[in-house]
């Protein structure tokens, strides 16, 4: 059996005191497994996703990375990509790169060669010397994407990476999440899009009023019919 890379005991997060986000929410994820989160807005999954990602302690429960429960010791090991953009606005594409990229220890002669790749694969070229805060929304998620996936993390945590993307970019990510769920990467991803869960994901769980069941495929059936009735 696959050592767990990620697991969630009994994790609950309350804001201010009143309003519960999460309410015990346990799973694992195996080594080199992906993991997808379904979830309506308001469900939970983006606290889930802060709370996996070491961005946000929950109330109570425990979160173990790789046998670690200490943060600081995952983080070099992590790609995230989060809802809110978190790329320095003043800084061009490529020097956004370069720093997390020493962030995470690349040698020059790799760094290099690791920002090309990611700029060219994202089709990032034409604006790798632009200032964060003058490309598009979507422009901007793909340098998020490029980020998270330059230092070939042993985890990636995603929270609706795709959203804002055009189908051709959307499909060349899903590419090279395949690539890196091959590779051996443990993915935990949230999103709206079934055909992403389904595409993407070894296994589901589906996330509401703060409460993970499984996902298998009546589950999913019955939630997306729900999401479609009220959309």
């Amino acid at each position: 059996m696959l050592k767990p890379a990620v697991q969630m005991d009994g994790v609950g997060k309350t804001y201010a005191g009143e309003v519960r986000a999460l309410d015990h929410v346990s799973f694992q994820v195996a080594e080199g497994e992906t993991f997808g989160i379904l979830g309506a807005n308001g469900a939970g999954k983006t606290t889930l996703i802060r709370i996996a990602s070491t961005l946000m302690r929950p109330t109570q429960g425990r979160v173990v990375l790789f046998g670690e429960t200490d943060g600081t010791a995952i983080r070099r090991r992590m790609g995230v990509v989060s809802q809110d953009c978190t790329l320095d606005p003043h800084l061009t594409v490529r020097r956004n790169l370069s720093f997390h990229a020493l962030f995470f220890g690349l040698p020059g002669p790799r760094r290099k060669r690791r920002i090309d790749e990611a700029l060219a694969w994202l089709g990032l070229d034409h604006c790798a010397d632009a200032a964060i805060h003058t490309l598009s929304g979507g422009t901007k998620r793909k340098v998020m994407i490029a980020r998270a996936l330059l230092a070939e993390p042993a985890l990636l945590i995603l929270d609706e990476p795709t959203t804002g993307l055009d189908p051709e970019a959307r499909a060349v990510v899903w590419s090279r999440l395949r690539a890196g769920a091959a590779a051996g990467t443990t993915i935990v991803l949230s999103t709206h899009h079934r055909d992403e869960a389904e595409a993407l994901c070894h296994r589901v769980g589906v996330i509401e009023q703060g409460r993970m069941a499984d996902g298998d495929s009546d589950a999913l059936d019955a939630w997306f019919a729900k999401a479609a009735a009220h959309a």
